[in-house]
């Protein structure tokens, strides 16, 4: 309990610093102009040589733009049969359930944007960079045809072999990263948007029936079904017929995006993660997904709000 106490403190204060523009300077807390021009502004998505530079939006920023209605409101602790509130994984509770449901939600993305931005990136260039070793590979089919290497284009020279094999490698890697990227962002949300369903204790039928609906299926429920895919991609693959339990994360899928065609490529995804991106952020990225993602939430917040009876 002392531990999580000092924990939400340091929350508090380093909101507090960063409402009102303060830093550390020779060990004493400073102000300083946040609208200062001639400060450096960092862009999420600047890369180093060790990767992105970490500087997520601030609360109040993803507050105004994905938070909705309730998370313009300030939360207050609250007392339950005389002590504090808890959440189940033993954080302070803010405001009433719905409120403090979607904080947490908002905090724990926000921390991650400039992370999954990244992510979304490298799987957009990954797309591209398959289609450019397709090109190149069919341009040079077409050359070795010419000259005479057999109908499919293909030499037992040491040096065309090298390079064949380079092609593959170049396109297969490409491929790979159609999987691994969406995949790893479909996995944070699935995470975000299940804490989201414990902390506010959503109905199935407000987990199911919220919100936007693809083929009759709600965003929580395609993006939890697409992560299912991906944490048990090897047993998807293996198990036949499948499970009612793996049947039921394909049913939803298959609803949403139309039934998966064959596994022909490395970028073939049990999870299907790229399309359910894809359909989801409606072809604005990152932000159309937290936009997408935090409308749902926002709906379900409401639900709970007016059926919930006061102070919880």
């Amino acid at each position: 309990m002392l531990l999580t106490l000092k924990a939400n403190l340091r929350i508090w204060i380093s909101t507090v610093k960063d409402k009102f523009g303060l830093t550390e300077k020779g060990g004493k807390t400073s102000s300083r102009n946040p609208h200062d021009d001639r400060q450096p502004q960092l862009n999420p998505l600047q890369e180093t040589s060790f990767g992105p530079v970490i500087a997520c939006p601030t609360y109040g920023d993803f507050a105004k733009r994905f938070g909705c209605e309730i998370l313009q409101e300030v939360g207050d602790l609250q007392l339950i049969d005389g002590d504090l509130a808890m959440t189940r994984d033993f954080e302070l509770m803010l405001g009433d359930k719905a409120y403090d449901a979607m904080r947490r939600l908002l905090d724990d993305w926000r921390l991650k944007a400039p992370h999954l931005q990244l992510l979304y990136s490298l799987s957009r260039l990954m797309v591209q960079r398959e289609a450019d070793a397709e090109r190149r590979v069919t341009e040079a089919t077409e050359t070795a045809v010419a000259r005479g290497y057999g109908p499919l284009g293909i030499s037992r020279e040491p040096g065309f072999q090298k390079a064949w094999q380079a092609h593959f490698d170049e396109e297969g890697t490409a491929q790979a990263g159609r999987d691994v990227y969406p995949g790893c962002i479909v996995l944070m949300a699935s995470y975000a948007l299940s804490r989201f369903r414990d902390d506010i204790e959503c109905t199935r039928q407000s987990w199911q029936q919220t919100g936007a609906l693809y083929g009759g299926r709600s965003i929580g429920e395609i993006v939890v079904a697409s992560a299912n895919g991906v944490r048990h991609q090897d047993d998807w693959f293996k198990t036949h017929p499948p499970t009612p339990q793996q049947q039921r994360s394909m049913d939803v899928l298959d609803a949403a995006l139309g039934a998966q065609g064959p596994h022909h490529s490395y970028a073939y995804s049990a999870g299907r993660c790229e399309q359910v991106l894809a359909l989801l952020d409606g072809g604005k990225g990152f932000d159309g997904l937290t936009a997408a993602m935090f409308a749902y939430a926002h709906e379900i917040a409401l639900e709970c709000r007016r059926t919930s009876r006061p102070g919880l």
